[in-house]
């Protein structure tokens, strides 16, 4: 990934040309995959942590300035992603547990991270976005060894 070669992309990128973001992704996604995994506690989850970098540069395009060089823009990026989610999961994982405690049942402990699932996910329907904040949902129960009854 050399940042000469990306630069003119970021540009394109900038005025919404798609064809120059699939560029930006070709070049940057292995760099950006190894640094995810080299983050991630769960590696599991990099795949998808991925996905939120990429969505996040979409979103955060305009703001980046292009006299300054990029890679350490990306990185910034990257890491605030990475602690995003651990953020979230942290989050989850932390409500279920004070949820246990006020009602002092571990069985509740499941459903009402099914039910957190939903808030995240109302409509889980066969569309492939769906399935994938599903199979988050269903991942992050595995992780706690609270399977569902």
């Amino acid at each position: 990934m050399k940042e000469e070669n990306i630069k003119p992309w970021l540009i394109r990128m900038r005025q919404g040309e798609e064809e120059a973001f699939q560029e930006v992704y070709q070049a940057t996604r292995t760099y950006a995959y190894n640094l995810i995994y080299f983050l991630a506690p769960h590696k599991q989850e990099v795949d998808d942590m991925l996905s939120e970098v990429y969505v996040e540069l979409i979103r955060s395009i305009d703001r980046y300035d292009v006299e300054q060089p990029f890679i350490p823009w990306f990185n910034g990026l990257i890491v605030r992603q990475v602690r995003n989610w651990n953020r979230r999961i942290w989050r989850n994982t932390a409500g279920i547990g004070k949820r246990r405690e006020q009602t002092g049942n571990r069985r509740n402990g499941p459903r009402l991270f099914r039910s957190a699932c939903k808030r995240e996910a109302p409509s889980l329907s066969t569309k492939p976005h769906d399935r994938h904040r599903k199979a988050g949902c269903r991942k992050r129960l595995e992780s706690m060894d609270c399977r569902p009854q």
